[in-house]
C-alpha cells in the first residue's frame, strides 16, 4: 500500500474579523496557536508566563487556511485522504474540488479522492473557521467554566479550566496522508477493556468494528506486554460488522494512577487485510462504593449541620 505523507511544512494564512491577514509557516501535526507562537509575528514565546495567554486570545476569532502542494508521479488506485484529527470546523479542498466539511475533532476522517488527484502537482487546502464564531448565539446552557463549549466537539479544557488557560485554537492536529485503500474488510474502531481481574489472571475484552466486511478476512490478534514480549496471539475468520473476543493475560502488571504506582501499558495489534492497527491499554478495574453513613454518626451529623 503506497502512502504519501503530508505532514510537515504547510502555508498558513489567518484572517481577523476586520479582514486583516497574517501569513505564517504552519507545521502539521500542530495548531494555529503553536504556529503563531513560533512565527515572527509573536514577540512572546512563553504563552504561560504572567498574562501572555490573554495576549493570544484574540486569535481565537481568526479563520485560517492551511495550504500544501505535493507531487504525484503515478496514479493511485482507490486513493483516500486521511486526517487523524481536524480541529474543528473546516472545509477541505483538493485541486479546487470540495472534498468534505468536518466538525468533530474527536474522530479521524477519510475521504475518497481518486477522482480529484492529478499526475504532477496537487494542491490541498483546509479552511478552518473560528470555533468561537461557529457556536456564537447558541441557546444558553448551564455548565462549569464555559457553557458555549458544550456545543463544540473539541477538547473542552481549551475553553479555560481551573487548571488550564484559555486557548481556543484550530488546525490539523493529527497526521495526514494520502494512501491507496485496500479492497475488502477494514478496521473502523477498536475498544479494549479489562473485564475482570483475579489474583493470577486478567480477562481482557476486545471489540473491533469493521466496514466493507462482507467478503470477510482472517483477523490476527497479538498482545505484547510492557517489555514488548508477545504473550498472546489468536487468529479468527470474520465476515461480520463486529468481532468480540476475550483474551487472558496471566500475572498481569496493573496500571496505577500517578502517585500510586507504575503505569505499564500493553499493546494490542490487529492485522487485517494487509493493514495493522495498534491500541495501547492498561489493565485495571474500578469499583464505585456508595456506603451509607450511620445515622447520628460523625459524618452524618457533620453534613446535617452544614444545611
Amino acid at each position: 500500500m503506497r502512502i504519501i505523507d503530508l505532514n510537515g511544512k504547510w502555508e498558513a494564512c489567518g484572517t481577523a474579523p476586520n479582514g486583516e491577514k497574517v501569513n505564517i509557516c504552519g507545521n502539521v501535526p500542530g495548531s494555529a496557536l503553536n504556529d503563531i507562537v513560533n512565527s515572527e509575528i509573536s514577540e512572546e514565546k512563553d504563552i504561560f508566563y504572567r498574562d501572555n495567554a490573554e495576549k493570544f486570545q484574540k486569535y481565537e476569532l481568526y479563520n485560517w487556511v492551511y495550504t500544501k502542494k505535493f507531487i504525484i508521479d503515478e496514479s493511485l488506485k482507490n486513493a483516500e485522504l486521511v486526517f487523524e484529527k481536524l480541529d474543528t470546523y473546516c472545509d477541505i479542498y483538493l485541486n479546487d474540488k470540495h472534498i468534505a466539511y468536518c466538525d468533530n475533532a474527536y474522530i479521524p476522517h477519510s475521504f475518497d479522492v481518486e477522482d480529484a488527484l492529478v499526475i504532477g502537482e496537487n494542491t490541498i487546502e483546509v479552511y478552518f473557521y473560528s470555533s468561537i464564531m461557529k457556536i456564537d448565539g447558541k441557546k444558553e446552557r448551564y455548565a462549569g467554566f464555559s457553557a458555549p463549549r458544550l456545543y463544540c466537539r473539541r477538547p473542552q479544557y481549551s475553553f479555560g479550566w481551573d487548571w488550564a488557560m484559555r486557548f481556543v485554537s484550530c488546525g490539523i492536529s493529527g497526521d495526514v496522508c494520502i494512501r491507496e485503500r485496500n479492497d475488502g474488510i477494514k478496521i473502523e474502531s477498536v475498544y479494549v477493556y479489562t473485564k475482570s481481574i483475579d489474583g493470577e489472571c486478567a480477562e481482557i475484552g476486545i471489540e473491533v468494528n469493521f466496514k466493507d466486511f462482507e467478503k470477510g478476512s482472517l483477523i490476527n490478534l497479538r498482545i505484547e506486554d510492557p517489555l514488548r514480549e508477545i504473550i498472546r496471539t489468536r487468529s479468527i475468520w470474520c465476515s461480520e460488522e463486529m468481532l468480540r473476543e476475550i483474551l487472558y493475560i496471566r500475572n498481569p502488571k496493573l496500571w496505577f494512577p500517578i502517585g500510586y504506582g507504575e503505569h505499564p501499558l500493553y499493546k494490542l495489534y490487529i492485522e487485517c487485510n494487509g493493514t495493522e492497527n495498534c491500541t495501547e491499554f492498561g489493565i485495571r478495574t474500578v469499583r464505585l462504593l456508595q456506603l451509607p453513613d450511620e445515622k447520628e454518626g460523625e459524618y452524618y451529623n457533620k453534613c446535617r449541620h452544614l444545611l
